[in-house]
C-alpha cells in the first residue's frame, strides 16, 4: 500500500472527501496538524499552572540558560 499527501483549499474540502469516499480501493483517513495526546498535555501544564503547581518563566531567560555564550 502506498501513502499519498494532499493539500486543498479549505472551500473545496468536502467536495474532496466526498469524491474519494466514493472510490472502493482506497481508504480516507484524517491527520490533525497537532496531535490530540499534545493538545491534552498543553492543557494538563495549563491547569498546573493555572493553580500554581508549575512554575513558568519568560522565554528570554530560559534562552539565556539554554544557549550560554
Amino acid at each position: 500500500m502506498k501513502r499519498i499527501k494532499i493539500e486543498v483549499e479549505d472551500s473545496k474540502y468536502e467536495a474532496l472527501m466526498s469524491f474519494l469516499e466514493t472510490i472502493d480501493y482506497i481508504s480516507v483517513s484524517e491527520i490533525e496538524s497537532i496531535p490530540q495526546w499534545q493538545k491534552d498535555e498543553v492543557s494538563r501544564r495549563e491547569q498546573l499552572i493555572d493553580s500554581g503547581n508549575m512554575s513558568i518563566r519568560k522565554w528570554e531567560e530560559a534562552q539565556k540558560d539554554i544557549f550560554k555564550n
